[in-house]
């Protein structure tokens, strides 16, 4: 059990631990209770980072990126949150790339969408 511990302390679904959607901002909720605010406006990029470590481990992740921060955000709090449902209203946003991701076990990128 301690070994379960000792991975599950160190994985990013740790550090967010709710995301909302709500009237073009994404809020992240991180584990000590603060919260950050990101207009969709300012995102610059968004991309899926898939890795080789499921399916007993989280292994899709959202980042969302501004100019200044990135955030990583696990698939499982992405869905509960309707993060990809707010994403897809970005211009020109790639939903081929989502499919290629969830279809992904390996240690990959999936560029969704960059500002032009």
């Amino acid at each position: 059990m301690q070994w379960l511990r000792s991975r599950f302390n160190r994985t990013p679904r740790n550090l967010i631990t709710e995301v909302r959607c709500e009237n073009q901002v994404i809020e992240l909720t991180w584990r000590d209770g603060t919260t950050n605010s990101v207009a969709v406006d300012d995102l610059y990029r968004v991309l899926i980072v898939t890795t080789d470590c499921g399916p007993y481990d989280d292994d899709v992740f959202f980042v969302i990126q501004t100019v200044d921060v990135g955030y990583i955000i696990p698939h499982g709090l992405a869905v509960d949150g309707e993060l990809l449902e707010c994403l897809q209203k970005l211009p020109d946003f790639d939903n081929e790339a989502v499919v290629r991701a969830m279809g992904s076990v390996e240690n990959e990128e999936f560029l969704c969408w960059q500002k032009a």
